[in-house]
C-alpha cells in the first residue's frame, strides 16, 4: 500500500528527483523603463501645435465617417458564415474547443485514446501501431494483500491452515512458468507448442481457496518462456544475421522477444482464460528483457536502428496493452513483478526494460519489487550506508532501499506490494523485512519460498 497522506507529507522534502527535474530553468523578466519622447518634449510639441495648427470644421465630420465605416466593415467581416456541413464557423470552433477540453478533463479511456493519437507520429506508434484501448472500463477494487507464493499450488491444505491462523489472505499460484502452463488451458498456441503440463486443477484450487476467504493471484512468467522459444524461434531474440541469441544468465537458452505483439497477446489470453476460471488477480513476472553481458547485448537485433523503441518503451507498451484488456475491460487487478535493483539503479532498469519511475505511472493496480537482501553483493552501498552483508540486518537494508527510492510516493503511482525472502532466514531476518516495509508505509507483501514451504511461526500473525 502506498504511504498515507501524513507519511507522504513528512517525506516531501526528502523526495528523490530525476536529473531532468533538477534542471530548473529560471527566466527573469526585466522591466526596462524607457523615457517617452512625447512626454519629455511635450510642452514644446503642444506649443507648436497651438501655434501652427488651424481649426478645420471638416475634421470632425471626416472622423465620424471613418468610424462608421470601420464599424460596418467589422460587422460584415465577423458575421458567421455557413461551412460545408451546415454548421456556422463559430459553432465549429466551439465544438473543437469543447473536444479539446473533454480530452484534457476525461478519464483513462479518453487519455488512452489521446495518447494513441499522439503516438502515431512517434517511434513507438510507428513500430507497434495504435495503442489498444478498452471498449468498456469496469471499476477495479484494490485488494490489500498479504500472500504466500505456492508455485503449482504446493502444500495447499497446510498453507490454507496457516492462512486461517494468521494475517495471510491470498495465495500466488503459477499459471505459467518458464517450462510450461500448469493448468489445463484450451489456448491454441499453448497446445500447439506442447506447453500444457496440467499440474493441478485450477477451478478446484480456486474453489477451495474461496471457501476459506483466500484470494487467488495467478502468476504468469511472460518472456522467459523456454517452451515457446524452442518451438517458435521466429518469436525469439536474434542477432542481425538471424541467429538465435542464447543467454548464459538465463539458463543458456533463448528468450522470447518482448517486442513481439504475438507474444504479448499469448500471455494476455492466458490471463483472460484464468480470470474466467475464477482467478482474482493477474501477476506478470519476467516482464523484462534478459540479463546478459555487454557482448551479447551488443549483438541483439530488434530492427533498423532509429526505428525501434527502447526496451523500456516496449515493456511499458506491453503493460499498457495488457492493462486495457485485463484491468480495464474485465475489472481484474493487474500487477507486475519488478527487479529489486531497478528501484535504485536507472542504468540497470534501462538494460532490462524496467524503469521504476515510468512503469509506476502506467495505471497498473500493483507493482511487486523483489528486494531480496541475499541477492545483493557484499559491501553494497545503499543510502550512503555500506552493507558488508546485506542479509545480516534485513530491516536496516530494506529501510535504506526505501530511503533511496522515492518515486512510489508520487501521486498516481501504482500500489507497492513487495516480495520478501522467506527461505534461508531466521525469524528475525524474515520479520525484519516486514517491519521495514511497514515503517516506510507499505502494509502489503508476499512471502517467497520457491517450494511453497512455510510454518506458522514464520508468518506474521
Amino acid at each position: 500500500m502506498k504511504k498515507n497522506p501524513t507519511q507522504r507529507a513528512n517525506s516531501t522534502n526528502n523526495s528523490y528527483r530525476s536529473s531532468d527535474n533538477n534542471q530548473k530553468i529560471s527566466l527573469s523578466l526585466r522591466n526596462a523603463q524607457h523615457a517617452s519622447p512625447t512626454r519629455l518634449n511635450g510642452n514644446r510639441i503642444n506649443k507648436r501645435r497651438r501655434n501652427h495648427v488651424k481649426p478645420n470644421l471638416l475634421t470632425p465630420l471626416i472622423i465620424i465617417v471613418l468610424i462608421v465605416g470601420v464599424i460596418v466593415t467589422a460587422f460584415f467581416a465577423l458575421r458567421p458564415e455557413k461551412n460545408s456541413s451546415g454548421d456556422s464557423a463559430s459553432e465549429s470552433s466551439l465544438k473543437l474547443s469543447s473536444g479539446l477540453n473533454s480530452i484534457a478533463s476525461s478519464g483513462s479511456s479518453s487519455t488512452s485514446s489521446s495518447t494513441a493519437q499522439v503516438e502515431e507520429n512517434t517511434t513507438v506508434g510507428k513500430f507497434f501501431g495504435p495503442l489498444y484501448t478498452a471498449t468498456t472500463i469496469k471499476p477495479v477494487t484494490h485488494n490489500e494483500i498479504r500472500a504466500l507464493y505456492l508455485g503449482a499450488a504446493a502444500n495447499l491444505d497446510k498453507n490454507i491452515e496457516i492462512a486461517n491462523n494468521s494475517t495471510i489472505n491470498a495465495f500466488v499460484i503459477d499459471l505459467k512458468e518458464s517450462d510450461g502452463i500448469y493448468y489445463k488451458t484450451t489456448n491454441e498456441l499453448a497446445i500447439e507448442v506442447g506447453a500444457v503440463k496440467y499440474m493441478y486443477n485450477l477451478e478446484s484450487v480456486v474453489k477451495k481457496c474461496k471457501e476459506n476467504n483466500i484470494k487467488v493471484i495467478g502468476r504468469i512468467v511472460c518472456f522467459k518462456d523456454h517452451i515457446l522459444a524452442s518451438k517458435r524461434p521466429d518469436l525469439c531474440i536474434k542477432d542481425s544475421s538471424g541467429k538465435l541469441q542464447l543467454y548464459p544468465l538465463e539458463g543458456t537458452k533463448p528468450f522470447v522477444n518482448a517486442y513481439s505483439m504475438e507474444v504479448w497477446q499469448y500471455n494476455i489470453d492466458i490471463a483472460k482464460e484464468a480470470i474466467s476460471m475464477g482467478v482474482d488477480e493477474i501477476q506478470f513476472d519476467y516482464v523484462r528483457f534478459p540479463t546478459c553481458n555487454k557482448t551479447i547485448r551488443a549483438a541483439e537485433y530488434f530492427g533498423t536502428p532509429g526505428t525501434v523503441p527502447s526496451k523500456i518503451e516496449a515493456i511499458n507498451r506491453f503493460l499498457l496493452t495488457a492493462k486495457a484488456q485485463i484491468q480495464d475491460e474485465l475489472g481484474t487487478p493487474l500487477s507486475g513483478d519488478i527487479f529489486g535493483i531497478v528501484l535504485t539503479s536507472k542504468l540497470d532498469g534501462k538494460l532490462i526494460g524496467q524503469d521504476w519511475e515510468t512503469v509506476g505511472k502506467l495505471g497498473l493496480d500493483t507493482l511487486s519489487p523483489m528486494i531480496y537482501p541475499s541477492h545483493y553483493a557484499k559491501n553494497t552501498i545503499m543510502n550512503g550506508i555500506k552493507f558488508a552483508l546485506p542479509s545480516a540486518d534485513t530491516y536496516k537494508f530494506l529501510n535504506a532501499v526505501f530511503k533511496t527510492e522515492k518515486f512510489s510516493e508520487t501521486e498516481g503511482f501504482s500500489n507497492v506490494r513487495c516480495y520478501i525472502q522467506a527461505y534461508g532466514y531466521t525469524q528475525t531476518q524474515l520479520f525484519g523485512q516486514i517491519r521495514a516495509l511497514k515503517d516506510n508505509g507499505f502494509n502489503e507483501y508476499i512471502y517467497w519460498n520457491s517450494k511453497g514451504l512455510y510454518t506458522i511461526d514464520n508468518v506474521m500473525k
